[in-house]
């Protein structure tokens, strides 16, 4: 309804009204001062309390949005019509309905984050395994213990944990006194525990490896290993490409995963703020919406691609250092250096590309859970946005690539 034009007292509204001059009550439920599901949820059982012991119908308008009206006015009688005009009215929980649609919390993003944070670690882990394995031979042939090597592998990433918080919390704290805030020693215990967390899982995969290590094998063999599946019979560079990343299928899951987490959060917000454009300003609260889905989200997914492009140089690095045989064999052969260069570039786009199909997989999923249904009308978003991870696998390529360019062919035959 329209705003109270005035007010008056309740003896004043009873000689106009009679016994009953009260047609509605608000009440303000304390403690309430956010929009949200705990707040709608608390509303809820006190609306239901007032209906049990008073029997009067409650609305809940918390969320609830002005929304303008347009309503025609016949002719009536002797009365000119007026034709159409614009009426405030208010549309109950319309907010709360599109603040539901459209809010993925900060803790997916967080969770989002630390789970590629995780893979990194992972990735940087396997990579020091796989380079340090005649190392770890030779120890295991002098007696070592596997346990042993294994907490030397904990034990450094842990440290390396430990200048990561250290960091982490010297750029909190600048953070902290720009914007005039402190930073209580619980967060700075949480912010601490949860980058050691992370280096404390991400090398618990890679040292499982260690188990598999034979030392009379690798020492005669040496710290590479050349083996590797050949799906396709090889004729041209994308069968190349193809056969490497097969032939390593396992280490190579990781970087796609690594991209294919930030990419579906990337395909979805875009798909919300594109899907929202017809939503947002039917709406008074549309640009509170909007903000849900904003620049913080998209830093995130920044930040997470970024440490993706680090992941993929990691794993695609050490791919082309286990070729360093058949690169050298190709640049006997004739290869010049722009055409390694290509072939290792094309296996980060690829690497890319199957990325930002599982990620578009993945949103598809989440938006089905969140609306219902698969929006079909909207899937050239994630086709358009699948440019992203290729790009991504493509920048993580860029260092090896460049190294593989620097192989001389005596080195590596």
């Amino acid at each position: 309804m329209q705003a109270p034009t005035m007010l008056t007292t309740i003896e004043a509204a009873q000689q106009i009204l009679g016994n009953k001059p009260i047609s509605a009550i608000r009440i303000k439920v304390k403690n309430v001062t956010a929009l949200g599901e705990e707040s709608q949820k608390k509303l809820e059982s006190v609306a239901k309390v007032i209906k049990q012991q008073t029997g009067l119908e409650t609305d809940i308008t918390l969320g609830s949005s002005p929304q303008p009206l347009l309503i025609n006015i016949p002719k009536v009688r002797n009365h000119e019509a007026l034709g159409w005009i614009e009426q405030p009215w208010i549309n109950i929980g319309a907010a709360i309905g599109i603040f539901k649609e459209t809010k993925l919390g900060y803790s997916g993003i967080i969770v989002c984050t630390i789970l590629v944070a995780m893979i990194y670690v992972f990735s940087t882990s396997l990579v020091s395994f796989l380079s340090r394995k005649q190392e770890f031979a030779v120890l295991l042939a002098i007696g070592w213990k596997p346990r042993q090597i294994k907490k030397i592998l904990m034990v450094e990433s842990l440290l390396i944990g430990v200048i990561v918080s250290i960091v982490t919390l010297l750029v909190q704290l600048g953070f902290s006194f720009r914007t005039a805030g402190i930073l209580s020693i619980s967060q700075a215990i949480l912010i601490t525990s949860f980058v050691l967390l992370i280096y404390l899982i991400g090398p618990l995969g890679p040292s499982q490896l260690v188990n598999k290590i034979h030392p009379s094998h690798v020492m005669r063999s040496g710290e590479v290993s050349v083996s590797g599946k050949r799906v396709l019979r090889t004729k041209g560079l994308m069968s190349m490409v193809f056969n490497t990343i097969i032939g390593r299928l396992q280490r190579n899951l990781v970087s796609i995963i690594a991209i294919a987490l930030p990419s579906a959060l990337l395909i979805l917000f875009i798909f919300v703020s594109f899907r929202l454009n017809g939503v947002l300003y039917s709406s008074w609260l549309g640009q509170y919406v909007a903000m849900e889905v904003g620049t913080p989200h998209y830093v995130a997914v920044a930040v997470s691609l970024i440490i993706s492009i680090l992941t993929t140089s990691e794993i695609i690095w050490q791919n082309t250092k286990e070729r360093s045989n058949e690169i050298a064999l190709l640049k006997a052969l004739g290869w010049k250096n722009k055409y390694v260069r290509i072939m290792v570039l094309v296996e980060g786009a690829v690497v890319g590309l199957l990325g930002g199909i599982l990620g578009g997989l993945i949103s598809l999923v989440i938006m089905y859970v969140m609306y219902g249904t698969i929006p079909f009308a909207e899937l050239w978003l994630p086709l358009i946005t699948c440019l992203c991870p290729i790009l991504v696998g493509i920048a993580g390529a860029w260092i090896p690539s460049r190294m593989a360019m620097k192989m001389e062919p005596i080195e590596g035959m």
